[in-house]
């Protein structure tokens, strides 16, 4: 990103890699992913939940979409 006064303005590298994103991530490239993201962040830094139980939820996400194949689940168990 590059500034002007106080706006950020997305490079054209960063227009590119939004928009494949959008393509073909929908799901997990949204406002509403975002709040829900920083939620859970503000929920970590407040000490109501540890971060363990964040990643372990983002993980189930990943493999109930098929973003992450189940095999890698069973890799990272061992």
């Amino acid at each position: 990103f590059k500034t002007r006064r106080d706006e950020l303005l997305p490079t054209k590298l960063g227009k590119a890699v939004h928009s494949f994103l959008i393509s073909r991530y929908l799901e997990l490239v949204n406002e509403e992913r975002t709040r829900k993201l920083e939620e859970q962040t503000s929920a970590v830094e407040k000490g109501e939940v540890e971060y363990q139980q964040i990643l372990h939820m983002i993980y189930n996400e990943l493999l109930q979409s098929k973003l992450i194949p189940e095999e890698s689940y069973q890799e990272n168990l061992l």
